[in-house]
């Protein structure tokens, strides 16, 4: 797809080609149209430089490359450029010296910088901008594969050395395929090469990272061009973004509709693109019509209300609810790795290359979610009398309601059983935290599997907390950064970032510094159990010899036993650490005070471990103390 957008953007096949293609790839030709017109304003804003163009519509601006680029992206909603470290990227914020509509916001570490700027990006719909040096390029790469994972638009703009020295000549800070590493993350890459093309190529950028699916796109800025004066167009964003509404035929609508009707045992599986589509509600409308289950695939939103008593939870391979499924329904979702032996399969998405990928697939619909679901709700509607849909209704509902009451009042038992704990119960300080929060809290989670009940804790859904994250591609080092894009984008919600230990000490640290620096007030709750704790139960569960001997090699983070409390305490930031049950609720009062008050507050709390040999703490020791043969 981003081939076939590339090539049409570029002119080298016209709109019919291109609407052909489109076809191959599974889309209806209703959809592909709506997709190519979404494209013809932006090639139309290419043909425009040198001609005289509607007033208002864009402007022609003179002065150094930095100032073009400061230009296009203020004209296309840019309110944010965020920063690291790069003396080479000067002209930019020259530029923005005495701007009042853009903020810089910096960030002391690249791959902070990305998690910051996708945060920002999943919280507000926004390309985000950012920018750094050459060399700290590869840095990004860690963050820049989670937000490809999520499909989340960025423009990750790098500085490199100037057009006179490149070329083979292996120059300071400089190597010839400087964007070749971020191959695999981005939809597209480009070193610019004239200064007069700057703000065509940032509007190119943004519509690549911006056409469905969606994603990273990587840019290079050689520092002379940067400086170099010239002239160029500006065009506003409504020129170029337009976002396609993409139907689904009526032949695949009524094919789906047949077989949502005759299946016994339905179950709905939900991804990102229900909440990124804003369909949340279309599908809860559904859902209803038919009494359907409703399961939550790739989570990287809370896609259903999850006190509904259609929700059923997480989808997994030991679901024990709803039994004997014969229609999987994937809704904007990956597919997972194993589906319900016998079920058949419609998959719902807006990218074709998951129709398939995974399992055979009985009926794949290239579309918007919302759009699909707003014509099946029309059809069903069309094809059974209302007494017809309450006796579907009147089938399954019973049941899952009752298994959806059982499972709450499980979770219930499960809080009280561990409630005093010491170490302190995942459960109990969720649920202390549920009740000390604002009813439209934004959850921001970067923990493993393992601690899937602390976020049972939370309500999510519409008018009440909502979730972001944890990302879909897993890499840690993302949860601090991405809590601080969020409140960015949304400065009147209350965010909450939820981090273990060990993804703190994935290079989070300096994200405190820009915590502290732009008076962001979020609650950081940590986790500490000083382990990684989702690691060593598999390494541990997987029968290999550390399992037998119950040794991780691995995995424990005690030893030194780090206070995390007195690390913000360094980045002047409140914390505290906190070990026992009946100091949990104060701390949590004390933090949400400290973020009413505009400053951000960190709670280290000190978690039992979970799982294979949590009790243990052995690690293989070595000490360099002790292997000198000299005392130096």
């Amino acid at each position: 797809m981003q081939r076939l957008v590339g090539e049409y953007l570029s002119r080298k096949i016209s709109r019919r080609q291109v609407l052909r293609r489109m076809g191959a790839l599974g889309f209806s030709l209703a959809a592909a149209k709506s997709i190519v017109r979404s494209l013809e304003p932006f090639v139309e804003a290419q043909e425009l430089q040198g001609q005289e163009l509607p007033p208002g519509a864009s402007r022609v601006v003179e002065g150094t490359g930095g100032e073009l680029l400061v230009e296009q992206l203020q004209s296309s909603g840019t309110k944010f450029i965020f920063n690291c470290n790069s003396s080479g990227t000067y002209p930019i914020f020259d530029a923005l010296l005495d701007r009042s509509d853009m903020h810089v916001i910096q960030v002391p570490q690249e791959g902070q910088l990305i998690s910051v700027a996708q945060g920002y990006a999943l919280a507000t719909g926004d390309v985000p901008f950012t920018a750094n040096d050459s060399v700290g390029f590869p840095n990004t790469l860690n963050n820049m594969y989670n937000a490809w994972k999520d499909r989340t638009p960025l423009v990750i703009g790098s500085e490199r050395r100037s057009t006179r020295v490149l070329g083979g000549m292996d120059s300071f800070e400089e190597w010839d395929d400087f964007l070749g590493p971020s191959e695999s993350f981005t939809l597209w890459r480009w070193s610019v090469g004239e200064a007069d093309r700057i703000p065509e190529i940032a509007r190119r950028a943004i519509k690549f990272a911006t056409t469905p699916p969606g994603g990273p796109v990587a840019l290079a800025f050689p520092q002379d061009l940067l400086a170099q004066k010239s002239k160029a167009v500006i065009i506003d964003a409504s020129k170029f973004r337009v976002r396609p509404e993409v139907r689904p035929s009526a032949k695949l609508v009524e094919e789906a509709t047949r077989m949502l009707i005759e299946a016994r045992s339905p179950l709905l599986f939900l991804g990102p693109e229900v909440s990124r589509s804003r369909a949340t509600e279309e599908v809860r409308t559904l859902a209803e019509m038919l009494a359907i289950p409703v399961s939550q695939g790739d989570d990287l939103f809370s896609d259903f209300p999850t006190s509904h008593a259609l929700f059923v939870g997480e989808y997994g391979r030991g679901m024990r609810f709803p039994t004997e499924v014969d229609l999987f329904i994937n809704l904007g979702a990956k597919m997972p790795g194993s589906l319900p032996e016998g079920a058949r399969v419609i998959h719902v998405t807006i990218d074709p290359g998951l129709i398939g990928r995974i399992v055979p697939t009985d009926l794949g619909i290239v579309a918007g979610v919302r759009e699909t679901v707003l014509d099946l709700i029309q059809a069903v509607q069309s094809r059974l009398t209302e007494v017809r849909r309450e006796q579907l209704k009147s089938s399954r509902m019973e049941a899952t309601r009752a298994f959806t009451e059982k499972l709450r009042q499980a979770r219930a038992l499960a809080v009280k059983a561990r409630w005093d704990a010491q170490p302190l119960s995942w459960e109990r300080i969720s649920a202390e935290l549920n009740q000390v929060l604002e009813q439209d809290a934004i959850i921001v989670p970067e923990l493993g599997s393992a601690a899937a009940s602390a976020l049972n804790q939370f309500e999510f859904g519409k008018d009440r907390k909502a979730r972001i994250g944890r990302t879909t591609g897993s890499a840690l080092g993302w949860g601090i950064g991405a809590a601080l894009g969020v409140k960015l984008g949304m400065p009147d919600r209350q965010v909450v970032s939820l981090q273990g230990d060990g993804g703190i000490l994935y290079g989070q640290l300096e994200t405190l510094w820009s915590l502290a620096r732009y008076e962001v007030p979020i609650l950081v709750v940590l986790f500490n159990n000083r382990s990684y704790n989702e690691t060593r139960n598999r390494i541990l569960g997987a029968g290999g010899k550390q399992g037998q001997l119950k040794k991780d090699m691995t995995s424990y983070l005690g030893n030194p036993n780090v206070d995390f409390a007195r690390i913000a305490h360094a980045f002047e930031i409140g914390g505290e650490k906190v070990e026992r049950p009946e100091e949990i609720r104060p701390a949590l009062e004390r933090a949400v005070r400290s973020t009413q008050e505009g400053k951000a507050y960190l709670i280290d709390a000190i978690v039992g471990r979970t799982g294979w040999a949590a009790d243990s703490a052995w690690y293989p020791k070595y000490s360099v103390a002790l292997s000198r043969t000299r005392r130096v």
